[in-house]
């Protein structure tokens, strides 16, 4: 006996076909399912560590002064520079809301020729605090502490005359975070030294969590070459 259709009529060949083909339709799509959970398995693992670094990030991100982006900015065509901030508050009983940006970093990417430039200052650099009505010459990491993170951006970008319109930020509670969530990191030291009681031995490679990365990214008084060294 034929089959028939949803209004009762006996069902023609070429719904027959067109049954037919939705249910070979759905039997592709649930072999694809399956695939794609078998495949999400295998990199759950790096899915993991992606999510913890995000949700760190994002915890240790500075909301109040946030930079819109520009449209069309990273398109891959043209040059842009991006600077990083370190903060030094956050932990080890520094609470202030700011503090000052020890470490300063301009990156300066290039898509054409698919490389960047990575310029450090050092925290000491006296400079013009551009913004600041007053004039006034400071130290440079007392810029962000001053006036914000586009403080910090007009400072830099006047001591070196490259154009900075976009930053990172980081204070040290965001750092000993960022280093936990993703299982801690395996460094190399270019010096044998002690800080705040962690021993780092140089060309030894080692394991830290967050607490012993912080001590190792704040030694500089061992270092022969100063705040620039580390």
């Amino acid at each position: 006996m034929d089959k028939e259709d949803k209004r009762g009529f006996p069902e023609t060949r070429q719904h027959a076909r067109k049954r037919k083909h939705k249910m070979i339709r759905n039997w592709i799509i649930g072999i694809l399912a399956v695939i794609c959970v078998a495949v999400a398995g295998v990199g759950l693992y790096a899915t993991h560590l992606y999510k913890t670094a995000e949700q760190a990030a994002n915890k240790a991100y500075d909301q109040e002064n946030a930079v819109k982006t520009t449209y069309g900015e990273f398109n891959g065509k043209k040059s842009f520079a991006v600077m990083l901030l370190g903060t030094d508050t956050g932990a080890i009983n520094r609470t202030e809301k700011r503090g000052n940006t020890d470490t300063i970093i301009i990156v300066v990417v290039n898509p054409k020729k698919k490389n960047y430039t990575m310029i450090s200052i050092p925290r000491d650099t006296m400079a013009d605090m551009v913004g600041d009505d007053s004039d006034d010459v400071q130290k440079i990491n007392a810029a962000y502490s001053i006036g914000g993170a586009k403080m910090a951006m007009k400072t830099v970008s006047s001591l070196l005359n490259i154009p900075v319109k976009y930053y990172a930020l980081v204070n040290m509670g965001g750092l000993m975070k960022l280093v936990n969530y993703v299982g801690g990191i395996y460094v190399t030291p270019p010096l044998t030294f002690t800080y705040s009681g962690f021993p780092f031995k140089k060309g030894v490679r080692q394991h830290l969590n967050g607490q012993a990365a912080l001590a190792y990214s704040r030694m500089r008084y061992d270092d022969p070459e100063g705040d620039y060294g580390r």
